[in-house]
């Protein structure tokens, strides 16, 4: 397959992980089914003159690397972010619905893709998405860990919203593990926060701190 318009490439080289299948798969059947364009890429390698790229044709498992970022590079950003937010929110219809083994594989597929553009809030969104697939399963453990690591890559970006969700959240899985004091300090943060940006979540929050 030769390389697309505009740019040089290296050779044929292969996915990293099956994942890009499943995800191209699901991709374009939620594209197709809301009538939407489907997208040119699936996953994403590192950056600048390395291996950068894995555009598919019709998802072909094989196909051909981009070298050096430019038109087609942002493109193929642009088309992950998309597919990155399809699935996390398939992640979280999937979960709603109770069917959580179809959940999981979404929000792993989301977390993989994200990692591999390095964006944060790609892998903020899975990983919450997660943190709440295992708090409905009663796995408060795992549902912490995902909530730390989200909140660890929300300090990063510097998102003040997204810090005071996975806060609150924190604060309620460590209310439901019966770590009253670990609640409050992440109510309290959470309720810092969404009063500085003039949110009514702020209300709320005080409710439960005074309740705990």
């Amino acid at each position: 397959m030769r390389g697309r318009r505009g740019s040089r490439s290296c050779g044929s080289i292969r996915p990293r992980s099956p994942a890009c299948h499943a995800a191209w798969r699901d991709i374009t059947r939620a594209c197709d089914a809301r009538g939407s364009a489907r997208p040119d890429f699936v996953e994403l390698g590192k950056r600048g003159s390395r291996r950068v790229v894995l555009p598919l044709a019709d998802g072909q498992r094989v196909t051909t690397a981009v070298r050096r970022p430019g038109p087609d590079l942002a493109q193929a950003i642009g088309n992950l972010d998309r597919q990155i937010f399809v699935l996390n929110k398939l992640g979280v219809v999937h979960r709603r619905l109770g069917r959580h083994h179809d959940a999981l594989a979404h929000l792993r597929q989301a977390l993989e893709l994200a990692r591999n553009i390095g964006t944060r809030l790609g892998q903020i969104d899975a990983l919450t998405g997660l943190a709440a697939l295992a708090e409905a399963g009663h796995r408060t453990t795992e549902a912490l860990d995902h909530c730390t690591a989200a909140l660890v890559l929300a300090n990063d970006q510097g998102d003040p919203y997204n810090r005071a969700e996975i806060h609150d959240h924190l604060g309620r899985l460590h209310h439901r593990h019966s770590d009253q004091e670990q609640a409050r300090h992440h109510w309290r943060q959470a309720a810092a926060i969404f009063t500085e940006l003039g949110l009514p979540q702020a209300d709320h929050i005080r409710t439960r701190l005074a309740d705990c």
